[in-house]
């Protein structure tokens, strides 16, 4: 591969503290109905991060110049207008201060799907004083950890949430077919967006800081003439709708893992497995494997958008890691043609550091370029971690990372 990242390119890669925390505290999530994995083991059961801290750090700061990572909501604000525990703004800060000492800029998701068990009961994302009550936690988020945060992540996927909590049932509250639920749920997470990046670029100290939200950028392909119409409507949703109210920020952050087919329902390998060996297609053990779909999305999101782009999520679940080594080059090679055509994109980080609990499908659907042993919970840089600090060094590893 001929590289032409920039010297300021960002390195990285990207947790949620959901599936690498060891102490769940009460949250949307903490009794989902995913909780237990398809391999029968509880997601409380993690990878022990809590107690690997210094260890975590350090092997974070080998694999690039940034690290992508959220925080627990109902860790940090036990209640509506709470002030902040003092421990867990401890821990947290902890963590990134031990990133600061070995050279990385900090980016910090301040909503990455699970929310406090307050908050859903006074109606989550569907009761119209949900921005204010996000505002309260990021403005303390802002006070707490602003001196070592470079790059804010208001939202995580503001559609996908929305529409797995109120169209599929999938997420909490567990509602199905609800277009009004979907649209006004959307509505407030695009106003909590809109209000945390005022709030960050008015800070009277740390105004400095990037700020953007994350796009969800799954390519939906319709394989017959009648899947045609869904397919559109899905695309237009998580492809082509730029909705006004996500329009301001620093960057747009996207997260691409692949393509769905789509023939009377979504193909993927884990709803049906074989079928895509059947059609043909390469493919990790969720998505069809298309390295050109992100070049495409970069294009097309660039061209609605006019800022910089930066890949937040992209990663490959397997256990073939020469496979996981062929997606990141493949991948990576995806960013330079569309940077080649005069797509700006800042930065990529690598989901996950950690095989971690991936939701519903637990341990055993490893995205990870660190294994983590069963029961000693060692880490164990896998060839493919190797591989990206290579890639990482041959394109010159800066820790200026700007947006």
């Amino acid at each position: 591969m001929k590289y032409n990242f920039p010297d300021d390119f960002i390195w990285g890669t990207s947790t949620s503290f959901f599936q690498i925390e060891d102490a769940l505290h009460p949250s949307s999530f903490h009794d989902w109905k995913g909780l237990k994995g398809k391999d029968g083991t509880c997601l409380e059961h993690n990878i022990k991060h809590d107690h690997h801290i210094t260890e975590d750090a350090a092997l974070i700061a080998s694999l690039g110049n940034s690290y992508r990572m959220s925080m627990d909501w109902s860790r940090l604000q036990s209640e509506p207008g709470a002030q902040f525990s003092i421990s867990a703004v401890q821990h947290y800060r902890t963590l990134l201060g031990l990133l600061k000492d070995a050279g990385l800029h900090n980016m910090v998701v301040l909503h990455h799907f699970a929310n406090p068990n307050w908050f859903s009961k006074l109606g989550g994302w569907l009761n119209p004083d949900s921005p204010a009550l996000f505002c309260n936690y990021v403005k303390q988020m802002i006070d707490h950890f602003g001196d070592l945060v470079d790059l804010w992540n208001t939202i995580n996927e503001p559609y996908v949430y929305a529409f797995f909590s109120n169209i599929t049932g999938y997420f909490p509250p567990y509602s199905s077919a609800r277009m009004d639920k979907f649209r006004r749920s959307l509505s407030n997470l695009a106003s909590s967006h809109r209000a945390a990046y005022e709030m960050i670029k008015m800070h009277p100290v740390y105004s400095a800081a990037g700020a953007g939200f994350t796009k969800n950028a799954t390519l939906f392909h319709p394989e017959t003439i009648f899947s045609k119409p869904i397919t559109a409507l899905l695309n237009s949703l998580f492809i082509h709708n730029v909705n006004k109210l996500f329009s301001v920020g620093d960057f747009v952050a996207i997260n691409y893992y692949g393509r769905v087919p789509f023939t009377w329902h979504p193909i993927l390998e884990i709803n049906s497995p074989g079928v895509l060996d059947k059609m043909g297609r390469q493919h990790d053990m969720v998505w069809e494997y298309f390295p050109q779909g992100l070049e495409d999305v970069l294009e097309l999101f660039y061209k609605k958008y006019a800022r910089p782009l930066i890949i937040t999520e992209h990663g490959c679940c397997t256990l073939n890691d020469a496979f996981r080594k062929k997606s990141i080059f493949d991948h990576l090679d995806a960013i330079n043609r569309a940077s080649l055509k005069g797509v700006q994109v800042s930065g990529y980080y690598h989901w996950s550091t950690f095989d971690n609990y991936e939701l519903h499908l637990g341990s055993t659907y490893p995205y990870g370029l660190i294994q983590i042993e069963p029961g000693t919970y060692k880490r164990i840089l896998k060839p493919s971690a190797l591989y990206y600090q290579e890639i990482i060094r041959q394109s010159k590893l800066y820790v200026n990372c700007k947006v």
